[in-house]
């Protein structure tokens, strides 16, 4: 009986260990300038402190709140910008805390002695029907695919059955240069990760669609903006996975696109 007990013992014990190393949380946040007046339509982006990789992004609301969902456990800083005010760089942040700390925008000097005109596309920018994830103006975007980059979206949350949401409503429809995109979540997935983050302009968040799209449902559309400057042509990818437990496993899986300028299969 009590070597019973002991092995019991032991096994929560490890069950509660592997669940505590995979916890994540989530956690809110507010801005403010020196006035106590809320930054509404600021960017707010998260990176991870080790190598300054672009975990997420979220924008403010009227109030001046952001939100992140379910973050890995981990060190992290913010990187917050908005218009007319000072680019803010925060410390190393442990997230243990529910609500993070208020944090404090200064504004821009109103003193100018030299003006030097630049055009550079926002991150993320915000528009009366919708809000642009810019992939293109975005170094962390390299190396990626579009399955990954939704993950970082504002407002976009995928979770372990590749489910999609947009601001926590499922059903979204996805869209690739306005054409809808019908497949089921796990084909969807496949797809996505099929296109290159070099091949991507924009992703394109509209919480209230329009006229143009297809009334069906209520949840909202991603529209994923492809380069211009579309290759052409046959090209594919193959993945394969083993597993082997009591008995072997496996998988694999092969995507093929055909794209010229009329059609895309």
């Amino acid at each position: 009986m009590k070597i019973k007990r002991l092995i019991s013992g032991i096994a929560l014990l490890l069950l509660f260990t592997s669940s505590h190393g995979q916890t994540t949380i989530s956690t809110i946040g507010k801005l403010q300038d020196i006035n106590a007046v809320p930054v509404a339509g600021a960017t707010v982006l998260l990176f991870k402190n080790v190598d300054s990789t672009l975990l997420m992004t979220s924008i403010t609301d009227a109030a001046g709140k952001y939100e992140f969902k379910n973050i890995p456990s981990g060190r992290y800083y913010l990187s917050i910008t908005a218009v007319g005010f000072r680019e803010y760089n925060s410390a190393t942040i442990n997230f243990n805390d529910l609500e993070l700390p208020l944090i404090i925008l200064e504004k821009k000097s109103e003193n100018l002695k030299e003006v030097t005109i630049s055009s550079k596309k926002p991150l993320i920018e915000v528009k009366a029907d919708k809000t642009v994830f810019n992939v293109e103006a975005s170094i962390n975007a390299t190396g990626s695919d579009a399955f990954e980059l939704l993950r970082k979206s504002p407002g976009v949350q995928v979770d372990n059955n590749d489910n999609i949401s947009l601001k926590g409503k499922t059903g979204v429809r996805l869209y690739v240069d306005g054409k809808m995109v019908q497949l089921d979540n796990k084909e969807l997935a496949a797809y996505l990760k099929s296109i290159n983050s070099n091949d991507m302009e924009a992703i394109e968040m509209i919480s209230n669609p329009s006229a143009k799209y297809d009334a069906s449902g209520n949840a909202g559309i991603i529209n994923i903006k492809l380069k211009k400057n579309k290759k052409f042509g046959t090209n594919g990818s193959i993945t394969t996975g083993f597993v082997q437990g009591k008995s072997p496993k496996g998988n694999a899986a092969i995507n093929l696109n055909y794209r010229d300028k009329k059609i895309n299969i």
